[in-house]
């Protein structure tokens, strides 16, 4: 009873930034009430720029996604005004080609294309669609140059996340020596010798196992 108490803590819902949502949403806006799958998904997020993230997602990868940022512009709260006006002009900077990231990338299917997201779904000019959902936002472009740390931050949590994972630490020198060492003592010829035959006598080891299987199966059908 006590693992189940547990189980129904951790899996009921969490709060979410819309709070409950409805399952019949609109198929270009949410004003519209008809199913749409993703638009469910967008507005399922814990916080706000969670939310921007999808909302943002679906108008790169389709257009006529227009309505729907409109209508998150018109929900927005004070204090997301300020998570939006630093993320976009960020996010802004960094599709026009001023930083030292890639946003031209390789997704499903070896297609390529400009990236949102790790895929490269984004269709027509990034810039412009920024500059557009800034526009309904009331949010004035701007001209300052974000930090490094701010770019870095902002592309891995739109752009390409899985650009973090090439952040990983540089393997120290002792490790690249030792593994080097390896290498080379697994190339001598007194090692592959000794190899292929501890390879002969597990081959010869399993052959006998399964004899020994088989002598044991056919007694108990004699016995039965």
């Amino acid at each position: 009873m006590k693992k189940w108490k547990k189980w129904l803590n951790e899996t009921k819902p969490t709060d979410k930034y819309f709070g409950d949502v409805p399952r019949v949403l609109s198929k270009l806006s949410p004003k519209d009430q008809s199913y749409n799958r993703a638009i469910t998904a967008a507005m399922g997020q814990a916080d706000f720029r969670s939310t921007l993230k999808e909302f943002l997602g679906q108008f790169m990868k389709n257009s006529k996604r227009d309505a729907d940022m409109e209508w998150l512009a018109s929900q927005m709260k004070p204090e997301d005004k300020a998570i939006a006006e630093k993320d976009l002009n960020v996010l802004r900077y960094i599709y026009s080609g001023k930083t030292k990231f890639d946003i031209i990338g390789t997704g499903h299917f070896g297609a390529t294309g400009v990236l949102y997201n790790n895929q490269p779904d984004v269709t027509g000019s990034a810039v412009d669609k920024i500059n557009f959902v800034l526009e309904q936002m009331s949010i004035p472009v701007s001209s300052a140059v974000p930090s490094e740390a701010e770019q870095e931050e902002v592309y891995i949590y739109y752009v390409h996340p899985n650009w973090s994972l090439t952040k990983a630490d540089e393997v120290p020198p002792e490790v690249k020596s030792r593994f080097k060492k390896n290498i080379a003592m697994s190339q001598q010829p007194d090692f592959m010798k000794r190899q292929a035959e501890l390879d002969a006598m597990n081959r010869q080891r399993e052959i006998e196992r399964k004899k020994e299987l088989a002598r044991r199966r056919r007694e108990r059908r004699r016995n039965v």
